[in-house]
């Protein structure tokens, strides 16, 4: 609710979630279709979203087949979107100030739905908690204006800012837990992604739905068919799940709901330009950028040593790994340095399962000065009778 209120307090519409499975924010139409185009669109919304894949029975603290993101668009970006998102955390009752938050280049793309989009992992005190995004293409079309994407990890905020260690250790209400609410839920649809699943229905299901979309398609009915197409890709999901799909068919299966996503948001632009854009459109500013003399944007380089850090974001790692990963940095590090001729004081490294750090006291910022010596001609063959230098110098 906090969100909603201070997302609602920026301008953007709270509107309600997909009432189709979604495996994550980004698939409601509300962003896949409102981001292409012209018009200008900003919206909030929470989304159940449903990966069956993430299946663990609610035995992992921090992944369920089924779990709850908070889905902001601002179209377009309004050149503050990462301020807006720390005054969002603040909203939420965290203070960015005591903790360590980060972001961590982590660009992102959807083959289904031929979108990508440039963009960081938000970590709060070294976990993930939100996705942030600029999105470049969706229904593999390029996207004039570019749309700032946000996703919360709402589950993973709570446990952070209740100080449990378990999805199912938060409190949902006073005196209910998330546990005691889904925990049942996750280990039932888990055994049915996992074990029960029939893939042969399922299969059919897909075609049934692929065949659906290519219909209403043909009908001029983008909304309609491309619910076609998300009820198809849960279906993908659940055979994916079930161990169904090998690495030939994955890529066959993604180029049939791809081909259908961009038929969908081809007809989706076509409806809208149609219809006169009732939203507007997006004009973009014509900016006059001030002429900096070179002389002045040039900076002189200090003399005086100062002390170097070196953050490396990383895959999760195991324990024995990061102690490993730590050793190798350092060792690196100190030998290039020295191929550099950059005198430093004392290095230490730190690790975490996500992230290498490097501190360098008292590096200098610039090369230590090199004289080599290099053996030439002969004075003889240097210099001629008359003491001019010969071709030998």
């Amino acid at each position: 609710q906090r969100l909603q209120e201070y997302w609602a307090s920026v301008g953007c519409a709270v509107m309600q979630c997909s009432n189709t499975e979604v495996g994550a924010g980004t698939m409601n139409p509300l962003t896949f279709l409102r981001v292409l185009g012209p018009e200008p669109w900003n919206v909030a919304y929470v989304e159940p979203s449903v990966r069956p894949d993430d299946s663990r029975y609610g035995d992992n603290p921090n992944r369920l087949q089924r779990h709850t993101q908070f889905q902001v668009i601002l179209k377009p970006d309004p050149g503050n979107s990462q301020d807006l998102f720390l005054h969002s955390l603040s909203a939420l009752g965290i203070n960015v100030r005591e903790h360590d938050i980060r972001f961590v280049e982590d660009n992102w793309e959807s083959p289904v739905l031929g979108a990508w989009g440039l963009g960081w992992e938000v970590w709060m005190d070294g976990m993930e908690i939100t996705q942030f995004t600029y999105f470049q293409q969706s229904g593999s079309l390029p996207l004039l204006p570019v749309s700032v994407e946000i996703t919360y990890g709402l589950e993973r905020i709570l446990m952070s800012l209740q100080g449990v260690d378990h999805f199912k250790k938060i409190q949902y209400t006073e005196g209910i837990t998330y546990g005691e609410l889904f925990l049942e839920n996750e280990k039932e649809m888990s055994a049915y992604y996992l074990e029960h699943a029939n893939v042969d229905h399922i299969q059919k299901h897909f075609d049934d739905f692929e065949e659906e979309a290519r219909s209403l398609l043909s009908l001029g009915l983008p909304i309609p068919a491309y619910d076609q197409v998300l009820k198809a890709s849960h279906a993908f999901n659940i055979l994916d799940s079930r161990g169904f799909v090998g690495v030939t068919e994955r890529a066959r299966y993604f180029g049939r709901m791809r081909s259908l996503a961009r038929q969908c948001s081809q007809l989706w632009l076509k409806t809208r330009e149609e219809i006169g854009y009732p939203l507007g459109t997006y004009q973009e500013a014509n900016l006059v950028y001030p002429h900096v003399s070179e002389k002045l944007s040039r900076k002189e380089v200090l003399g005086q040593a100062q002390t170097f850090v070196l953050e490396i974001g990383t895959e999760e790692l195991p324990p024995h790994d990061v102690v490993e990963a730590t050793e190798q940095l350092e060792k690196s590090l100190v030998q290039i340095l020295g191929k550099r001729r950059l005198s430093h004081g004392k290095v230490h490294t730190y690790g975490t399962p996500r992230r290498l750090a490097v501190v360098v006291e008292n590096l200098c910022l610039k090369q230590m000065e090199e004289e080599v010596e290099l053996r030439g001609p002969p004075v003889a063959k240097a210099f001629d009778q008359e003491g001019k230098p010969t071709k030998g110098c």
